[in-house]
């Protein structure tokens, strides 16, 4: 878990990645980015690939509403994060957010930003460039 400054950011806000929250219905996800490609995971959950824009949307059924409980981006053109992109070097990263720690695996390396019902994952290069970034909701 990071540590940062009360400044960086604020554990109580709501992350949007291109206009998306944790929570949203499907019909909003189609709303904001048109028609992707399904891909069943398991018996209620689904994920909708967008690759021109490097988006991973994973959808749940909660209470027979399909709602995202997980955003990946992998491109620069998939939008930002509290206004960290794809394609950003490790310092850019923490001038938006803080101090990043890391913990080293399988030559990644992640840094976890954790807020009020949300989590963050930024995967580095190996040259300190973000090559990903991952919103979750708490598990």
């Amino acid at each position: 878990m990071m540590s940062l400054p009360a400044a960086a950011y604020d554990q109580n806000s709501v992350p949007t990645v291109n206009g998306l929250h944790l929570g949203d219905s499907y019909s909003q996800v189609v709303s904001i980015l048109g028609n992707g490609e399904a891909f069943p995971m398991e018996p209620g959950v689904f994920s909708m690939m967008y690759e021109t824009t490097g988006l991973s949307i994973i959808l749940s059924d909660q209470a027979g509403i399909n709602r995202i409980e997980q955003i990946d981006a992998n491109l620069p053109q998939s939008g930002s994060v509290f206004g960290v992109q794809v394609g950003q070097t490790k310092d850019v990263v923490e001038q938006l957010v803080g101090p990043l720690n890391f913990a080293d695996t399988d030559d990644v390396n992640d840094a976890v930003l954790v807020g009020r019902g949300w989590r963050i994952h930024f995967l580095f290069d190996a040259r300190d460039i973000l090559r990903k970034f991952v919103l979750v909701g708490p598990k």
